[in-house]
């Protein structure tokens, strides 16, 4: 994104819900723990993030793409996580942020 990037005190409880560095009422904290809760344990895909202060945040998310067949090929074949397609697709619908 092209925000403030996330402080290092703040990244642990990045998906905690509730978590919110926002205001009163601006914030809920629950869209990135319902987002890792619909990613990791609904879908068993992977969210991660990379985050420098200064500079911005990128968060990628993986979800599964291939049937049993192709998954169990991938792996015979020694993919790293055969439960993944490597095709990268970037979507964002960021704001801009003043830091």
């Amino acid at each position: 994104d092209n925000g403030c990037g996330i402080p290092e005190s703040n990244q642990e409880r990045l998906f905690d819900p509730f978590f919110t560095t926002k205001g009163v009422g601006l914030g809920t904290g629950q869209g990135l723990a319902i987002t890792r809760d619909f990613v990791v344990n609904q879908h068993n895909g992977t969210l991660d993030f990379k985050s420098q202060v200064g500079v911005g945040t990128t968060f990628t998310l993986w979800l599964p793409f291939t049937s049993t067949e192709k998954h169990n090929e991938q792996a015979e074949q020694g993919s790293p996580n055969p439960n993944f397609e490597t095709t990268e697709r970037f979507y964002s619908d960021a704001q801009a942020i003043v830091c």
